[in-house]
């Protein structure tokens, strides 16, 4: 099997694997029920894949990549799931669904999803995918046979979980305003130039900024949700932390950028995914062990793939 086949197989399930599986969203054993594993790879994986190819076809940059992700969050969860509109949608029935829902929209709640898919759904499998392949990971991955094959699977998939999985009745003004979200989102990473300009920060810094920055996502989201319940505050400091995201992108195109860098960007979601899953194990759902136990190995081998990349680079010739 080709280098590049083996490499859009893992970015396939890794994406997923972190945005469901890392987060306790979705438990191991429910991951590998087939029904779920298709939907999960249909609507993660494939659109990573997506992106990822648009990406070094088109030359965009990995700011680029995070905005598609956007646009990727209202995909899945504004046409596919409908927890956008749902107010009875199970990850967040119990409050988030109604906190801050005007005119049949779960504001906060959209606010926040859009912002976890565009990171930990889309920008950092690809990066840490790219790790992992250093070699291609300036290449495409995929034929146009396959990215035809890629975009049916996702439609597919869009189309089950809106009829069958969902059964929220959506309207045409919901369905348009989620079109209209993604087509702007899109058209907006288009215009995010490739090359960065400015100053590569240390890669302590970048490693303690991309930590924080994904503690502070999940504190706003939930902690400020449930404490201050300022709906229009929350999504502002959302919103802030968005940009937060998009600055530490940039910093991957910045070029060179060392792979070092890269690792030290992608390793924070992963651990503070992780440690997060481990408090949720720890309440009482002890399968989450195996999803924490599996962040903490995933962490450390983006770290190592990072180091020993530097090491070989600096080895004298």
């Amino acid at each position: 099997m080709r280098r590049e086949s083996i490499a859009a197989l893992v970015l396939l399930f890794l994406s997923p694997l972190i945005a469901e599986v890392l987060s306790g969203s979705t438990t191991p054993t429910e991951f590998i029920n087939p029904i779920a594993l298709v939907l999960l790879l249909g609507l993660y994986g494939t659109s990573a894949l997506l992106i990822r190819e648009l990406k070094v076809r088109q030359g965009l940059s990995y700011a680029s990549v995070l905005v598609l992700g956007f646009a990727y969050g209202v995909l899945e969860e504004g046409l596919a799931t409908k927890s956008f509109f749902d107010p009875y949608w199970p990850d967040c029935a119990d409050f988030l669904c109604q906190f801050g829902r005007v005119l049949g929209v779960n504001w906060v709640w959209s606010a926040g999803l859009t912002i976890y898919h565009g990171f930990w759904s889309i920008l950092v499998p690809i990066i840490t995918v790219e790790l992992f392949f250093p070699d291609i990971a300036e290449e495409s991955w995929l034929s146009n046979k396959s990215i035809a094959v890629l975009l049916t699977a996702l439609a597919i998939d869009v189309v089950v979980i809106n009829a069958v999985i969902s059964r929220y009745k959506i309207g045409i003004s919901e369905v348009a305003g989620s079109l209209l979200a993604i087509v702007f989102l899109s058209c907006m990473a288009k215009l995010v130039h490739r090359t960065a300009s400015g100053k590569l920060l240390p890669q302590k810094v970048l490693a303690a900024v991309s930590i924080a920055t994904s503690l502070t996502f999940f504190l706003v989201f939930y902690v400020c949700s449930y404490t201050i319940k300022i709906p229009v505050l929350t999504v502002a400091l959302l919103t802030v932390i968005a940009y937060v995201m998009y600055v530490l992108s940039k910093q991957l195109d910045i070029t060179p950028v060392p792979s070092l860098s890269k690792a030290a960007i992608a390793v924070g979601p992963i651990i503070v995914l992780a440690v997060l899953t481990m408090l949720q194990a720890l309440s009482g759902i002890s399968e989450l062990f195996i999803s924490s136990t599996a962040g903490v190995v995933l962490a450390a081998l983006v770290l190592s793939k990072g180091r020993s990349r530097a090491r070989i680079k600096y080895l004298p010739s």
